[in-house]
């Protein structure tokens, strides 16, 4: 952990979080998408933590669904 302070946005009716970003000085916002109904037109601009991810984790097409 890098020890830098979030700020987390939650839904005032269901606590869901919404977005976060660093709270000192924020150059991205991450969004959750699982509560946004427009998900399949917002696709993914970066990813993150690519350092630390797994070599699978880039395609998992091959990996039966549930």
């Amino acid at each position: 952990m890098s020890g830098a302070r979030i700020a987390t946005t939650f839904c005032g009716t269901c606590g869901t979080p919404i977005y976060s970003c660093a709270a000192d000085n924020p150059k991205f916002v991450y969004l959750r998408l699982g509560g946004v109904t427009q998900r399949a037109q917002l696709p993914p601009k970066r990813q993150g933590f690519c350092t630390s991810a797994m070599p699978w984790a880039y395609d998992i097409r091959a990996v039966p669904k549930v």
